[in-house]
């Protein structure tokens, strides 16, 4: 039903898990009994009886679908059953900030309530965020410079980069923090120092 140009071997892998659900749900399935009912009697089984999640559903209905169009396109089907049969995948909470959640964050920083530790800890997340220099390159003090409204970043046997960008004025300003004194806090410490800061801003992340 497809050749190697259409579906590439590691494609195929990745449809391994699914392939084999589907083979246990009916060994022997033809494109022509594939129809809306059909995929929610499929759906059924995989939540109730196989127990996928539902991300796992959506990789194993995406499998079916990547097939039915090939044999659609080929001419091997005319009814397609997923214009009748949508799915989508779980909803998740981004575990990162986005822009408005690292703005209140950064209010919260400058009210200059936090304590020191908290303060500290949130001093770094921040520039790290607003640069995308890690911790680590963090304690090379002598890597980072900002020199007319730009940041330059020069870490030893790498390539030098150089940025403007809308934090750059405020990642000046706590650089001048950052860079007194490095982080020594176990990782279970800056998280939960974080946890803190966040809670201050009105921020929930899980």
């Amino acid at each position: 039903m497809y050749s190697g140009k259409q579906i590439s071997k590691r494609t195929m892998q990745d449809y391994q898990a699914s392939m084999m659900v589907l083979e246990r749900y009916r060994p022997a399935t033809g494109l022509q009994e594939i129809t809306p009912e059909w995929l929610r009697n499929y759906e059924y089984y995989l939540a109730n009886i196989a127990g996928r999640a539902q991300n796992s559903r959506y990789h194993d209905f995406a499998m079916l679908r990547r097939f039915l169009n090939l044999a659609r396109k080929e001419g091997l089907i005319k009814a397609y059953p997923f214009d009748h049969f949508k799915f989508k995948p779980e909803e998740t909470v981004p575990d990162f900030l986005l822009e408005n959640e690292l703005d209140m964050l950064v209010e919260t920083f400058e009210k200059g309530e936090l304590s020191d530790p908290v303060a500290r800890t949130t001093a770094n997340f921040l520039f790290s965020c607003m640069t995308g220099v890690s911790g680590r390159e963090m304690r090379d003090k002598d890597c980072i410079r900002f020199e007319g409204g730009k940041i330059i970043f020069y870490p030893q046997k790498k390539r030098i980069r150089t940025c403007s960008f809308r934090y750059t004025g405020k990642a000046a300003a706590l650089w001048e923090i950052v860079k007194e004194q490095n982080l020594k806090q176990h990782h279970h410490r800056v998280n939960l120092d974080l946890e803190t800061a966040l809670k201050a801003a009105g921020i929930t992340k899980k």
